[in-house]
């Protein structure tokens, strides 16, 4: 029960980091198709 919880929790702390980062650098949103081509400019703490 505890460990499905930490799980969860830790599944939408991921998301939301991922999220953030991306509405940070703004390559969903402005240079959405040359930011992926270019590869990403500002170095971003994925695993």
């Amino acid at each position: 029960m505890v460990a499905g919880l930490a799980m969860l929790i830790l599944a939408v702390a991921a998301v939301v980091c991922v999220l953030l980062t991306d509405a940070i650098t703004g390559s969903r949103d402005t240079r959405g198709d040359v930011h992926r081509d270019d590869g990403p400019r500002i170095p971003l703490p994925r695993a």
